[in-house]
């Protein structure tokens, strides 16, 4: 995950924020680019493993909130050292697709 979402990005002058809730998901529908369709996909397969691999190793987070939980907070220190690392875009829109796959 993190040579996917960190190592592997180039660095920016400033740090990118996108806080518009599903703007991503807008943009591609309107303009129909499949690049942008593989970026959604992508970010939802990225999270799914640790929705596997968190409750085998800790039964306790069977339960749904707590995979909800889980994936939003991996995710967030996911976008918040990109953000810090000025490496990607911080954006609502990963903050989702990750946590629905971790729930998926």
């Amino acid at each position: 995950m993190v040579s996917f979402t960190i190592l592997g990005r180039e660095r920016s002058a400033e740090p990118q924020i996108e806080l518009h809730l599903f703007w991503c998901i807008k943009e591609t529908w309107q303009y129909k680019d499949m690049e942008d369709w593989y970026l959604i996909i992508g970010n939802i397969l990225l999270f799914i493993p640790l929705g596997i691999i968190v409750p085998a190793f800790f039964e306790k987070m069977g339960s749904c909130w707590k995979m909800i939980t889980a994936g939003f907070g991996g995710s967030l220190c996911i976008e918040t050292a990109q953000l810090a690392l000025h490496k990607g875009l911080f954006e609502l829109d990963d903050l989702f697709h990750n946590t629905l796959g971790c729930y998926l």
